[in-house]
């Protein structure tokens, strides 16, 4: 079995990680293939009758696999707001010596037209950042946030960061790696999201056919979809299919061929529309149909397929094209939580803990202090309550109350997590005390050890409604009181 959660050689898990993890709990995993084994194909269909291409229904569609007719076990509808939620995953290549049009660079200082895009999205649709380094190294740069300005402004941070060493493997195994870790990171904190990675990316790119097989199947056994938004530097007779590596047993162009087989597409401008085409690909999937069925076996192949219309829903369509992944992978899908509301909640917790990704929705700042001959740390937390999920009192009243949970780890210069801690709490107010304009801050205080080595402590909180925030405190601004003077009067 897989592993829950996989980062970066630079953030692997350290030991003290480990030892908090042994101190949570996990919840069972359930996974497809245990009592049901639906899996869901994400189909977009395409017509110039709008009208009936939203309003098509299950008896419309057919799932052939070879001679044989699979039945849809469960159908929905975009237009209806019966599908799967969107995070979208803004996936780039870190600065190189190149030319722009090659990685990522074309995107630097154009990532704010993402923004009023992403402010049309629907609350439950989130957005995200990660990206992969030619040096070997990806990480997540901002996790799953409804915060709709936060991923232009990861985006600019990574894209204007000094450019990175260039080399081979080192960037292929990085690019495998990040597609891998996104769905564990989308099933953590947002399980019954879709993933939708969106590479902003020229995509000269190469990998060996083994590992881009296994890439693939990341997406795939998430129901993802990867699309990649590039500025038209590709020939075009390249955009039809994947480009044939001069290497034995590799492919080039790898994002181009992860998006045929996922069901996505390549947009290209010349004119810098990356934010109409953001816009059509998402409205594409807002208006998409996913249909549930039951693989015959769960042998962990992939399957081809064909998804056809039936004479009666071609004729209202007129013209119409279906655009889906050509296979299917009969596998298990990755651990499901047994209720929307958890998915692991505390694994979840420790694995923002160890990273270094930004939470945005929540918003709070900390401060700290040492008193003399103290190894333990006070601190106060200061959090903007517009940020959390407030719902009635359960007391009947009028009062309003909300309950959030806070994880602080002190991490040293490896980095490594020297000592951590998880707490809840509950505040309660008055309808009076949570009204008006600037209502006041929720302040949470509370001790935690300071190791010695300690160069910067990590507070992540998450709300009911899991909403999530982060913030750090380096070594240098927690303040040490100095040791008491002692007059000529004074008495020992």
């Amino acid at each position: 079995m897989r592993a829950l959660f996989r980062l970066p050689s630079a953030c692997r898990i350290p030991l003290a990680l480990l030892v908090l993890l042994s101190y949570l709990h996990f919840a069972d995993p359930v996974y497809a293939g245990q009592g049901s084994a639906q899996q869901w194909l994400e189909v977009v269909v395409e017509s110039k009758d709008l009208d009936a291409q939203k309003n098509l229904s299950q008896a419309d569609f057919q799932i052939i696999e070879g001679r044989n007719t699979i039945p849809i076990s469960s159908f929905a509808g975009g237009s209806a707001g019966a599908v799967r939620p969107l995070l979208i995953w803004f996936v780039v290549q870190c600065a190189e010596n190149r030319s722009v049009s090659t990685g990522s660079g074309f995107m630097l200082d154009k990532t704010d037209l993402f923004t009023p895009i992403l402010q049309k999205l629907p609350g439950a649709d989130s957005a995200a950042v990660a990206h992969w380094c030619d040096d070997g190294t990806f990480a997540v740069d901002l996790a799953p946030t409804i915060d709709r300005a936060a991923p232009a402004k990861a985006l600019h941070a990574v894209l204007s960061a000094p450019p990175a060493r260039t080399s081979d493997t080192p960037g292929e195994n990085a690019l495998h790696d990040v597609v891998e870790l996104i769905p564990n990171v989308s099933f953590s904190f947002q399980p019954q999201a879709m993933p939708v990675l969106v590479f902003l990316y020229g995509d000269q790119s190469g990998m060996y056919q083994h590992k881009l097989e296994d890439t693939l199947e990341q997406v795939l056994r998430c129901s993802g979809s990867v699309y990649e938004l590039d500025n038209g530097a590709i020939k075009k007779p390249l955009r039809l299919t994947t480009d044939p590596s001069p290497f034995p047993n590799s492919k080039s162009q790898v994002v181009h061929y992860l998006a045929e087989q996922t069901g996505g597409q390549v947009y290209s401008t010349w004119t810098n529309k990356y934010g109409e085409n953001l816009d059509r690909l998402i409205g594409d999937l807002h208006r998409r149909y996913e249909i549930g069925f039951v693989p015959p076996a769960l042998d962990g192949r992939r399957h081809e397929i064909k998804i056809k219309l039936t004479d009666e829903a071609r004729h209202k369509l007129k013209s119409s094209e279906l655009r889906y992944p050509p296979a299917y992978l009969a596998a298990p899908a990755l651990p499901q939580p047994e209720t929307a509301a958890t998915a692991s909640p505390d694994a979840a917790l420790a694995q923002a803990l160890s990273s270094s990704a930004r939470f945005t929705d929540i918003r709070f700042d900390a401060s700290g202090k040492v008193a003399f001959g103290e190894q333990s740390a006070q601190f106060r937390l200061y959090i903007d309550p517009r940020s959390l999920a407030w719902q009635p009192a359960e007391n009947g009243g009028s009062d309003v109350q909300t309950k959030f949970t806070l994880a602080a780890a002190c991490l040293s210069a490896d980095p490594a997590v020297t000592s951590s801690q998880v707490k809840d709490f509950m505040v309660t107010r008055t309808q009076a005390e949570q009204s008006g304009d600037s209502p006041k801050a929720v302040i949470v205080n509370f001790s935690s050890p300071l190791p010695p080595g300690t160069v910067r402590v990590r507070f992540i909180l998450r709300d009911s409604a899991a909403h999530w925030g982060s913030f750090e405190l380096a070594s240098a601004q927690i303040k040490r009181e100095a040791s008491p003077q002692v007059g000529p009067g004074s008495r020992f």
